[in-house]
């Protein structure tokens, strides 16, 4: 996908960049030591994603594409429906090597942009938001608003159904040689 860094938090927390040229190195900085900053939080994967690409931008003044903000919109529009809002939620969509990877970011950096205007309450929302449930309970509590709404609305989806996160239609994460391999996440199942 988009991957330029990964922070691994095994042992001492580290990252690793396949860069070498400074300059595009440090925004990947930026974006890994905010995910080490986050790591004890049981955060879901947009809601960490969304805070480290906002850093990122904040910070190095980087963006994620060319494209512009209605072709962004777009691409959106025709690529999210009521089962590819899942992978976002799950986390999934991230580590996909197509336009979802691309989008999720997108996605994620704009939720957050648009919650953490109102800071004391994103802050509430992002320390209570657990991954098991995308952060939903927490954003109706702290926020006062359904994720599905929030997402609906800012890509302007057309298709109705239900975006809501439905852990139960997530997919499970697959063990590979004893390391449960998780975006931002690497630890060994022994």
């Amino acid at each position: 996908g988009l991957s330029s860094g990964m922070q691994i938090n095994v042992g001492c927390s580290h990252f690793v960049m396949v860069q070498d040229d400074f300059s595009a190195l440090e925004p990947t900085i930026v974006h890994e030591m905010t995910h080490n900053y986050l790591s004890h939080l049981p955060m879901p994967v947009w809601l960490n994603e969304g805070i480290a690409v906002n850093m990122e931008e904040q910070l190095c003044r980087s963006t994620l594409t060319d494209l512009g903000p209605q072709q962004m919109r777009e691409k959106h529009r025709q690529f999210w429906n009521e089962a590819r809002i899942q992978e976002f939620w799950s986390g999934q969509a991230f580590r996909r090597s197509d336009d979802a990877s691309l989008l999720s970011y997108d996605l994620a950096r704009i939720l957050v942009a648009r919650f953490s205007a109102d800071w004391p309450r994103f802050r509430a929302f992002a320390n209570a938001a657990q991954a098991e449930d995308a952060g939903a309970a927490s954003a109706n509590e702290h926020l006062e608003i359904a994720l599905d709404t929030a997402v609906m609305a800012i890509i302007d989806a057309r298709q109705v159904g239900d975006w809501h996160p439905d852990p139960a239609r997530w997919l499970q994460t697959a063990e590979q040689g004893g390391i449960v391999l998780r975006p931002h996440l690497m630890q060994s199942s022994q």
